[in-house]
């Protein structure tokens, strides 16, 4: 005989991201273009941070596992590994049918980490390859990959800094789940 045990309910209440700005009556009036500046570049910088503050809560509620990659392997070869190994570990962890559609999300700037080494194992001008290059290649997996930008700066070297990058990092942080599992 099995019980059913009875959980304490759970809280959920939703979480607000605003920007509040405000503008004198002359101003507006007579700086129009200097009050326009100022919205369109504040909405830039608040979604840059809804970004950052998505991407770091559903960072923060999933398993972080350090995948080792065999440093042989080019940078594609990599990152395709560690996705392969963690898009089975999750399939199996999770008992997923193997229909289950997986989402990965990489720094934006790890696209062209990719592009450039995907030109160099196939011998080819980069100029011929683009996205849906690395996204047939992550398809087999049953993966769709993202790019998004402002998340997971390019660490050690902090591509997107205030310093001009030099190298590309040695390594590289991503997020992958069940499609649909995370919304804003």
């Amino acid at each position: 005989c099995y019980v059913i045990p009875c959980p304490a309910p759970t809280d959920v209440r939703a979480i607000a991201i605003g920007v509040c700005l405000s503008v004198g009556i002359l101003t507006q009036r007579f700086f129009p273009e200097m009050v326009d500046w100022y919205v369109r570049n504040s909405m830039v910088a608040h979604e840059i941070r809804v970004k950052t503050a998505m991407y770091d809560a559903a960072r923060n509620s999933a398993t972080t596992t350090a995948v080792t990659v065999r440093p042989s392997f080019a940078a594609f070869s990599a990152v395709y590994e560690a996705v392969a190994l963690q898009a089975a570990d999750m399939i199996e962890r999770h008992n997923l049918c193997d229909s289950t559609q997986l989402e990965v999300v990489f720094p934006w700037w790890s696209k062209n980490l990719m592009l450039s080494d995907l030109a160099r194992q196939r011998g080819v001008d980069i100029a011929t390859l683009s996205d849906r290059d690395i996204q047939a290649a992550f398809s087999n997996l049953g993966v769709r990959v993202q790019f998004a930008r402002g998340l997971a700066p390019g660490v050690p070297t902090g591509i997107g800094g205030p310093v001009a990058a030099t190298t590309w990092p040695t390594t590289l942080e991503f997020l992958i789940y069940p499609t649909g599992n995370f919304q804003i």
